[in-house]
């Protein structure tokens, strides 16, 4: 599939999520104060996208998506053979402007670890970041099953 295609699919999706959220009404969640309601407001169409990417992709071993519905975060992570670990925590920064995504890989057999820090503008880049991720993940699975022991 190209980028492109890829790009317009997933606007699409944020689309669609953005406006079912907009038809539920301005209801504020029940927060501590008005700086998490925004940030819960801001990342609930990306909440529900990745909430849906993750009942499509229960079946995949070691992809594990924490997206809670009223969150200000949202948690990724993946494990590959030999323990290997890879995990995104998704948010806003603290003045709610962009999304945050941190990146955190670790190598058992090393023992190293390594982390970034991303930010997007949009949730739509945080979204097509992480379906990568979680594509690069499936592929990975999918190999390790056609591989004979």
């Amino acid at each position: 599939m190209r980028d492109e295609s890829i790009r317009q699919h997933v606007r699409s999706a944020m689309s669609a999520f953005a406006s079912c959220e907009a038809a539920r009404g301005a209801d504020a969640p029940v927060c501590i104060d008005a700086g998490t309601a925004s940030r819960v407001r801001t990342m609930r169409p990306l909440m529900a996208a990745l909430k849906a990417v993750s009942d499509e992709t229960q079946g995949v071993a070691g992809l594990t998506i924490l997206a809670m519905a009223g969150g200000a975060q949202a948690r990724i992570e993946m494990v590959g053979a030999a323990g290997l670990r890879h995990s995104l925590l998704i948010s806003t920064d603290p003045d709610n402007r962009r999304f945050e995504v941190e990146e955190t890989q670790y190598f058992p057999l090393s023992g190293d670890r390594a982390s970034y820090l991303h930010y997007f503008g949009t949730a739509e880049e945080v979204l097509q970041f992480s379906l990568q991720l979680i594509g690069a993940q499936i592929a990975i699975q999918q190999s390790a099953a056609r591989t004979p022991a």
